[in-house]
């Protein structure tokens, strides 16, 4: 098992393990903005010229001068561009071979979500497991902290931007409780 954040490396590992099994966990987008934007790290402050995800595709560029250059939308076309880079390599592999997973569903139902992921690895549930799994604690505390840190114009901006990948991944508009999709 190996762990990573950021852009897809699902081709790269496919490539060298052919049988290789993939779980994408994805998180509301709001939430990896906001916690974009909070990170003095975070290399969009500097603009997409010197950031990590490379150059802006035109309709993104495009976007992001329409709203003037602005962080939040820049935090926004950042979680799109990494989502296009999953969806991308995700098409490439058999479904048997990835599996999706919502960062919040794994929040609302932690054991329902392991039990998912682990029989979709073809692993048991053991005993082992059970004990580490009960050790671990589950906190939600931050997990719609965007509608606590942003402006409600910064969160309908984002919204904005967002609105297409939000519903496709069962996201609803803020305010609202998030529902579990399945």
């Amino acid at each position: 098992m190996h762990k990573y954040t950021g852009w897809s490396r699902m081709r790269f590992f496919n490539g060298i393990f052919p049988q290789a099994k993939f779980i994408h966990i994805v998180r509301d987008g709001r939430a990896v903005a906001n916690s974009w934007l909070q990170m003095p790290w975070w290399g969009g402050y500097r603009g997409p010229e010197n950031w990590l995800w490379g150059e802006l595709t035109e309709p993104y560029r495009t976007e992001w001068l329409e709203h003037e250059r602005s962080y939040v939308r820049l935090a926004a076309i950042a979680w799109k561009l990494l989502l296009d880079s999953y969806e991308s390599a995700a098409r490439e592999l058999p479904p048997e071979r990835y599996l999706e997973v919502r960062y919040e569903d794994f929040l609302a139902e932690p054991r329902e979500t392991m039990e998912r992921a682990l029989s979709f690895l073809g692993l048991p549930w053991t005993a082992d497991f059970e004990k580490r799994f009960r050790r671990q604690r589950v906190v939600t505390s931050r997990s719609r902290a965007f509608e606590r840190d942003l402006s409600s114009r910064q969160l309908q901006e984002l919204e904005a931007s967002l609105a297409t990948r939000l519903v496709k991944y069962g996201y609803l508009p803020a305010g609202k409780r998030i529902e579990i999709v399945r």
